[in-house]
């Protein structure tokens, strides 16, 4: 596992840089305490491990610690249900800026908001990420707007934004995204239970017509209508073509 020197170097979101010992930090912040003995645990990312995993771990912006050892040659950043949180998305897309090693990120539940994804969506195009989910996190519109303008020139192949409010405007952003970017290299995009209708359908079917790229679409769990999915199903014959 990683063993941590006595003096760190301790970055908050806002950017301060100040050198504290691992007891100051832990005496600032309790939870700095739980995220240290977990960072313990873990393989040093910088180490040529090509996965960390860290399930339900107590993630914040206040915890820079872990990101300022920058990722390393780790492909794979797994945080499910961790408490990362919008400030803490900021201080992870800020470590992820310029990377050229991750290929995975798996943000699940992670409450990271739209102004969470705003932040990662700012640096996708400095990365290799290919595999990108952000699933249940509350990104809502303006969080989906931002990761489809991103998109085009980003190399994710595969995006998950299930169950993220991001309504027909969402949806709507990303078929243009979509339409306006036949070459980018998404396949596979997956927004199930995201409260999309059948103007957001109808813009997806448009986008199909002319992307001929896309291999998955899952729409489970929206109001499509019988319009929208003549629609879709007739692009989808077109697509195809």
């Amino acid at each position: 596992g990683t063993v941590l020197v006595a003096t760190l170097r301790w970055q908050d979101a806002l950017g301060t840089s100040t050198t504290r010992s691992a007891e100051d930090c832990a005496m600032a912040n309790p939870r700095f305490l739980l995220l240290l003995l977990v960072a313990c645990t873990l393989p040093h990312p910088c180490h040529g491990d090509e996965e960390v995993e860290c399930d339900q771990a107590a993630v914040d912006a206040s915890t820079w610690l872990w990101w300022s050892f920058r990722l390393g040659s780790c492909t794979s950043l797994k945080l499910n249900n961790s408490t990362l949180g919008p400030r803490g998305a900021i201080a992870l897309a800020r470590a992820l800026r310029g990377n050229t090693e991750l290929r995975e990120l798996k943000l699940e539940r992670c409450g990271l908001g739209a102004q969470g994804a705003a932040a990662l969506a700012s640096v996708l195009a400095s990365t290799k990420i290919e595999k990108l989910d952000l699933e249940a996190n509350a990104i809502g519109l303006e969080g989906a707007v931002a990761i489809a303008q991103a998109l085009p020139a980003a190399q994710v192949s595969e995006i998950d934004l299930e169950d993220n409010a991001i309504l027909d405007g969402g949806a709507i952003a990303l078929a243009e995204a979509l339409a306006e970017s036949r070459s980018m290299p998404l396949v596979s995009l997956d927004i199930e239970n995201n409260a999309i209708g059948d103007a957001g359908i109808a813009a997806l079917a448009g986008a199909l017509r002319k992307n001929a790229g896309l291999e998955e679409l899952d729409l489970h769990g929206n109001q499509v209508g019988p319009k929208a999915l003549r629609a879709l199903a007739s692009a989808l014959v077109a697509n195809r073509k």
